[in-house]
């Protein structure tokens, strides 16, 4: 996870992740974790594709922005 860390800031600027922090349906409480995860999930979409994707999603409990919008609404 470090070295995933690690290689995010090498490829990402602060507006790339900006952008990808913006996308619809995903909020994090804690700002600096959420850029980190962020970073993460778009060097997996990146680098690994989907399975690795999700792998990485269960170890550091994320979920896809559907998923979220399916819990809110189900909850409202």
């Amino acid at each position: 996870l470090n070295k995933i860390r690690n290689m995010n800031k090498e490829m990402f600027s602060r507006r790339d992740i900006a952008r990808f922090t913006a996308w619809p349906g995903y909020k994090i409480r804690d700002n600096i974790r959420y850029l980190e995860e962020a970073c993460i999930l778009e060097i997996v979409k990146k680098c690994k594709g989907k399975e690795t994707l999700y792998r990485l999603n269960s170890e550091i409990k994320l979920t896809e922005p559907e998923e979220l919008e399916e819990r809110r609404s189900s909850t409202t």
